[in-house]
């Protein structure tokens, strides 16, 4: 889980705290991301310590609602390095009317974690 204010990671099955995103994709074959802003999600991504550096990581999952052409190239970003991106915003929540959360999937028809 990352924060806009202090980022950090967790592993939820493990307890502890990673050092870095890229500690995370070192350690875990499946990342679920749910980042408040476009330039935080592109921070835990790139860069020597971002997600894409690890590299156990096979299948990122991305809960924001971020827009086509934002997942579009994060998508390219990611089949640099073999990764398949799981598109899946979340919407709804405790804010709205009847307290659900609605989430959707869809990845590149090809790629075989959607099969």
């Amino acid at each position: 889980m990352m924060h806009a204010r202090a980022p950090c990671v967790r592993f939820s099955s493990a307890k502890r705290q990673a050092a870095s995103p890229k500690e995370l994709a070192d350690t875990c074959d499946t990342v679920i991301v749910s980042l408040p802003t476009l330039g935080i999600f592109q921070s835990a991504l790139s860069g020597p310590d971002g997600l894409l550096a690890g590299k156990a990581m096979k299948t990122l999952v991305n809960t924001c609602t971020v827009g086509g052409p934002f997942v579009r190239r994060v998508e390219t970003e990611c089949a640099a390095t073999d990764v398949t991106v799981i598109d899946a915003p979340i919407s709804g929540g405790v804010g709205q009317n009847d307290r659900h959360c609605r989430a959707q999937a869809g990845s590149r028809a090809d790629d075989e974690a959607c099969e």
